[in-house]
């Protein structure tokens, strides 16, 4: 009987200490998971501070009137894929319009409405 009884009290006491162990390593997994994203925020705003310095930096119309000067015809760099026609010249404000317009028919079409 006294056999048995050490037997349960030392298999209580593996389980405890595996269920420890395991509350350790997700307190340290959390952990980990915290820094990467505090990390990840300090990266993300360093990026979103260097495109506003870019945005500021950058004045269209000067932009334009330069090129205009320059008397070159100038287009968009685009990554060519195999079999890619060729670029319609668009502007910036009609492209991001239609490609609204494309994501609100996609969206309305998914919810069927």
């Amino acid at each position: 009987m006294v056999a048995k009884l050490a037997v349960i009290i030392l298999a209580w006491a593996v389980m405890a200490a595996s269920v420890l162990s395991l509350r350790q390593q997700r307190f340290e997994t959390v952990k980990r998971m915290s820094l990467v994203k505090r990390e990840l925020d300090r990266k993300e705003r360093a990026l979103w501070d260097r495109r506003a310095s870019v945005a500021s930096l950058t004045r269209p119309g000067e932009l334009r009137e330069t090129i205009a000067r320059g008397g070159q015809e100038w287009t968009p760099i685009l990554r060519a894929t195999p079999g890619m026609a060729p670029p319609r010249p668009q502007t910036a404000i009609a492209k991001k319009d239609s490609s609204r317009t494309a994501q609100n028919g996609r969206i309305r079409a998914a919810n069927g409405n």
